[in-house]
């Protein structure tokens, strides 16, 4: 009975690759094109992204590697790097996540940076020995690996065909997503065979599609086209509905709320993945023995400049903000049916829609969506929940001294309505979002 089954999953990963994947419509290539642009428009002086840089960079090498050329691309590049060196520096005191690691391996790729030779370390040995990651962030923590050349531990291999293999029910589309890409990358660059193991996460995805052509919520959704993309066309799920409700999103300017929204969703829509980040023109141009050797034609490394990023880095520190503790929670339901926590350690005098952010990359539940508005952001999805007018559901946002207790519910005078973007949570502060009919 086994047998037969596996012999039925392989059947149908192979069924993923018999077509070739329809081209990217006209619309979605315009929207990408837009959407560069402003992105590009969001620069800052030191030729970064903020916090957001690493996802811009590799937005932007994905969609058109020439939107960063000549100087601006080194001045970019040695942002990034300075980035990474600070949260490296002080992971200590500020934890750096394994996601947040896995996005600067994946843009410092796409630069056709040296990640196993940066700075004197090899990032991507720090990456694999993480700590505890979640299922979500171990995917990409592979994926991450594997996009830059290095083996990947047996250890990781056999956590993610353990995510690959079990009920579609047991995790999250972005999991699923990111494991069928993570997968397909270790099959292409170390010849492993993972078709029969394809199977199963794939089905998931496909099932999961609604009827507005979302996987979820948006995040979910640009990464579930990707990975059914990567194995060719199936029956059963729409690329065209996905694409339309991908820029049902895009505002008039361009963008899709912010820079890091923007930045992910571009390269969906321009019909390249993560896959492609070890696949630009510089890798193609120099070999992969040369771009893992970090030797870059178009943008010398001298030795000195080692030097004048440590100290930039070290000015960073010197100023470094005092940590606090935020606990942020998650209520399903009027009977508090699912409750979901995140612990996190955030700079004092952070707004909560940062703390939502870190704690989306350490916990998929914790994926959100918004839509920026000239007040702020407004938080219409959580954990694939969306807000829905017809029922009265609603997420509702709560400040609160202690822990939430189900029994005692909080009430309207703990309730906080002025936004995300204008909470700053004290220390010790307990922050709730409530999904719930009214």
């Amino acid at each position: 009975m086994k047998l037969v089954i596996l012999l039925s999953l392989a059947c149908l990963a192979s069924s993923f690759k018999q077509e070739e994947p329809a081209e990217v419509p006209a619309a979605a290539a315009a929207a990408a094109s837009s959407g560069l642009r402003w992105l590009m428009g969001q620069q800052e002086p030191d030729r970064g992204w903020g916090v957001d840089t690493a996802r811009a960079v590799m937005a932007a090498a994905l969609v058109n590697d020439s939107a960063l050329a000549g100087p601006d691309r080194q001045l970019t590049r040695q942002q990034l790097e300075i980035n990474a060196l600070a949260d490296l520096w002080r992971h200590h005191d500020y934890p750096l996540t394994a996601a947040r690691l896995a996005e600067y391996l994946l843009a410092l790729v796409s630069l056709c940076g040296d990640v196993r030779h940066f700075h004197g370390r090899d990032l991507t040995a720090v990456l694999q020995h993480q700590r505890d990651p979640l299922d979500y962030e171990s995917a990409l923590v592979v994926l991450a690996t594997c996009a830059a050349g290095a083996p990947v531990r047996r250890r990781s291999f056999g956590r993610l065909l353990a995510i690959t293999s079990a009920s579609g029910s047991l995790h999250g589309t972005d999991t699923l997503a990111l494991s069928v890409l993570a997968l397909r990358c270790v099959a292409d660059n170390e010849n492993k065979h993972v078709d029969r193991h394809l199977g199963t996460p794939l089905a998931t995805l496909v099932a999961r599609q609604e009827a507005d052509g979302s996987f979820g919520n948006f995040h979910s959704t640009l990464l579930a086209i990707q990975a059914l993309r990567s194995e060719g066309v199936a029956a059963g799920w729409s690329w065209a509905r996905a694409v339309s409700y991908l820029l049902s999103r895009q505002q008039s300017d361009g963008s899709f709320g912010d820079v890091r929204d923007t930045a992910e969703v571009l390269p969906t829509l321009a019909g390249r993945s993560l896959l492609a980040v070890a696949d630009l023109p510089c890798h193609r141009q120099r070999g992969d023995a040369a771009a893992l050797a970090g030797a870059d034609e178009h943008e010398p490394r001298p030795a000195k400049e080692l030097p004048s990023i440590d100290r930039s880095v070290n000015s960073s520190l010197a100023s470094a903000p005092r940590l606090m503790n935020v606990t942020l929670w998650l209520w399903i339901g009027v009977d508090v049916s699912q409750s979901f926590s995140c612990r996190l350690a955030v700079p004092e005098n952070t707004s909560l829609f940062d703390c939502m952010k870190l704690a989306a990359e350490r916990d998929s539940r914790f994926q959100f969506s918004a839509e920026a508005w000239p007040n702020g952001h407004y938080v219409h999805t959580i954990a694939g929940r969306h807000e829905r007018a017809d029922g009265y559901h609603f997420w509702l946002l709560y400040r609160l001294a202690g822990r939430p207790d189900p029994a005692r519910p909080p009430t309207g005078r703990q309730l906080f309505t002025a936004g995300v973007d204008n909470l700053y949570p004290n220390e010790d502060e307990h922050v709730l979002f409530w999904y719930k009919d009214l």
